[in-house]
Protein backbone atom coordinates (compact mmCIF):
# COMPACT_ATOMS: atom_id res chain seq x y z
CA UNK A 1 0.00 0.00 0.00
CA UNK A 2 2.70 2.31 0.86
CA UNK A 3 4.05 1.97 -2.65
CA UNK A 4 1.16 2.76 -4.48
CA UNK A 5 0.55 5.59 -1.87
CA UNK A 6 4.01 7.40 -2.78
CA UNK A 7 4.04 7.85 -6.31
CA UNK A 8 0.54 8.91 -6.09
CA UNK A 9 1.01 11.23 -3.05
CA UNK A 10 4.15 13.07 -5.19
CA UNK A 11 2.01 12.92 -8.62
CA UNK A 12 -0.50 15.10 -6.77
CA UNK A 13 1.86 17.59 -4.96
CA UNK A 14 3.75 18.04 -8.38
CA UNK A 15 0.73 18.43 -10.18
CA UNK A 16 0.16 21.33 -7.57
CA UNK A 17 3.27 22.92 -7.62
CA UNK A 18 2.92 23.21 -11.47
CA UNK A 19 -0.23 24.39 -10.77
CA UNK A 20 0.86 27.56 -8.96
CA UNK A 21 3.99 28.10 -11.00
CA UNK A 22 2.09 28.28 -14.62
CA UNK A 23 1.29 31.99 -15.82
CA UNK A 24 -2.06 32.96 -15.23
CA UNK A 25 -2.70 35.29 -18.08
CA UNK A 26 -0.59 37.29 -20.56
CA UNK A 27 -0.24 40.71 -19.65
CA UNK A 28 2.21 43.32 -20.96
CA UNK A 29 2.54 47.24 -22.02
CA UNK A 30 4.04 49.56 -24.64
CA UNK A 31 5.68 52.57 -23.66
CA UNK A 32 5.68 54.86 -26.81
CA UNK A 33 6.87 58.76 -27.32
CA UNK A 34 8.14 60.63 -30.56
CA UNK A 35 7.24 63.70 -31.90
CA UNK A 36 4.59 64.18 -34.37
CA UNK A 37 3.09 66.59 -36.83
CA UNK A 38 -0.46 66.02 -38.07
CA UNK A 39 -1.54 62.36 -37.51
CA UNK A 40 0.33 59.23 -36.69
CA UNK A 41 -0.96 55.83 -36.46
CA UNK A 42 0.81 52.79 -34.14
CA UNK A 43 0.00 49.07 -35.15
CA UNK A 44 0.77 46.48 -32.76
CA UNK A 45 0.40 42.65 -33.06
CA UNK A 46 2.27 40.13 -31.38
CA UNK A 47 5.45 41.55 -30.89
CA UNK A 48 5.77 43.86 -33.32
CA UNK A 49 4.65 47.87 -33.53
CA UNK A 50 4.69 49.39 -36.96
CA UNK A 51 3.91 53.49 -36.94
CA UNK A 52 2.57 55.24 -40.13
CA UNK A 53 2.32 58.76 -40.65
CA UNK A 54 0.88 61.68 -42.87
CA UNK A 55 3.17 64.02 -44.41
CA UNK A 56 3.99 65.75 -41.30
CA UNK A 57 6.08 62.73 -40.32
CA UNK A 58 7.49 61.43 -36.99
CA UNK A 59 10.44 62.63 -34.94
CA UNK A 60 12.49 60.82 -32.22
CA UNK A 61 10.28 57.95 -32.52
CA UNK A 62 10.90 55.41 -29.18
CA UNK A 63 9.00 52.47 -28.32
CA UNK A 64 9.46 50.07 -25.74
CA UNK A 65 7.15 46.72 -25.96
CA UNK A 66 7.37 44.79 -22.65
CA UNK A 67 5.90 41.37 -23.54
CA UNK A 68 3.90 40.32 -26.35
CA UNK A 69 0.08 41.12 -27.55
CA UNK A 70 -1.94 37.85 -27.36
CA UNK A 71 -3.06 36.29 -30.43
CA UNK A 72 -6.59 35.19 -28.67
CA UNK A 73 -9.78 36.84 -27.33
CA UNK A 74 -10.58 38.44 -23.64
CA UNK A 75 -7.53 41.40 -24.16
CA UNK A 76 -8.51 44.84 -23.59
CA UNK A 77 -6.19 47.57 -23.59
CA UNK A 78 -5.80 50.66 -21.46
CA UNK A 79 -4.01 53.81 -22.74
CA UNK A 80 -2.35 56.35 -20.42
CA UNK A 81 -1.36 59.42 -22.07
CA UNK A 82 1.63 60.89 -20.89
CA UNK A 83 2.30 64.11 -22.73
CA UNK A 84 1.14 65.50 -25.72
CA UNK A 85 -1.55 68.41 -26.91
CA UNK A 86 -3.80 66.53 -29.03
CA UNK A 87 -5.89 63.71 -29.15
CA UNK A 88 -4.32 59.99 -28.83
CA UNK A 89 -7.02 57.09 -28.34
CA UNK A 90 -7.41 53.84 -29.21
CA UNK A 91 -9.01 52.77 -32.55
CA UNK A 92 -9.19 49.08 -32.86
CA UNK A 93 -9.16 46.64 -29.84
CA UNK A 94 -7.22 43.52 -30.76
CA UNK A 95 -10.16 40.63 -32.44
CA UNK A 96 -10.41 37.65 -34.36
CA UNK A 97 -11.31 39.87 -37.35
CA UNK A 98 -8.51 42.22 -37.43
CA UNK A 99 -5.88 39.24 -36.94
CA UNK A 100 -5.55 40.48 -33.25
CA UNK A 101 -3.97 43.98 -34.20
CA UNK A 102 -4.55 47.22 -31.77
CA UNK A 103 -4.42 50.55 -33.43
CA UNK A 104 -3.84 53.69 -31.67
CA UNK A 105 -4.53 57.04 -33.74
CA UNK A 106 -2.27 60.38 -32.23
CA UNK A 107 -4.16 63.17 -33.84
CA UNK A 108 -2.25 66.49 -33.81
CA UNK A 109 -4.23 69.38 -35.22
CA UNK A 110 -1.94 72.60 -34.10
CA UNK A 111 0.81 73.85 -36.54
CA UNK A 112 4.18 72.20 -36.24
CA UNK A 113 5.30 68.80 -33.76
CA UNK A 114 4.92 68.26 -30.24
CA UNK A 115 6.07 65.72 -28.44
CA UNK A 116 4.25 62.55 -27.43
CA UNK A 117 4.48 60.12 -25.17
CA UNK A 118 1.56 57.21 -23.95
CA UNK A 119 1.41 53.79 -22.48
CA UNK A 120 -0.55 50.98 -23.45
CA UNK A 121 -1.23 48.26 -21.29
CA UNK A 122 -3.29 44.41 -21.54
CA UNK A 123 -3.73 41.91 -19.39
CA UNK A 124 -6.88 39.14 -20.03
CA UNK A 125 -7.70 38.79 -16.93
CA UNK A 126 -10.54 39.89 -15.02
CA UNK A 127 -11.20 39.89 -11.55
CA UNK A 128 -15.48 38.60 -12.03
CA UNK A 129 -16.74 41.34 -11.13
CA UNK A 130 -16.24 43.33 -14.81
CA UNK A 131 -13.39 45.47 -13.93
CA UNK A 132 -9.67 44.79 -14.35
CA UNK A 133 -7.10 44.64 -12.45
CA UNK A 134 -5.26 48.48 -12.86
CA UNK A 135 -8.97 49.79 -11.95
CA UNK A 136 -10.05 48.18 -8.41
CA UNK A 137 -10.68 51.63 -6.57
CA UNK A 138 -14.53 51.55 -7.75
CA UNK A 139 -17.40 50.03 -8.96
CA UNK A 140 -17.53 51.12 -12.32
CA UNK A 141 -17.48 49.42 -15.84
CA UNK A 142 -14.21 50.76 -17.25
CA UNK A 143 -14.46 47.64 -20.14
CA UNK A 144 -15.26 50.36 -22.70
CA UNK A 145 -13.68 53.23 -21.79
CA UNK A 146 -10.48 53.33 -24.15
CA UNK A 147 -8.40 56.69 -22.28
CA UNK A 148 -6.71 57.34 -19.35
CA UNK A 149 -7.38 54.57 -16.27
CA UNK A 150 -5.82 56.78 -13.81
CA UNK A 151 -8.69 59.97 -13.84
CA UNK A 152 -6.94 61.63 -11.13
CA UNK A 153 -5.22 64.03 -13.12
Amino acid sequence: MNRIFSPLAFFAATAGLIAIAAPAAHAGNLRWSGDVDDTATIAIRDNNVRTTSNAGGIRNERRDLDGRLPSRGGVTLRLRENDGRGRVQIIQQPSRSNNYTALVRIVDRDKGRDHYDFELRWDNRSNGNGRDRWDRRDNRDDRNYQNDWDRRR
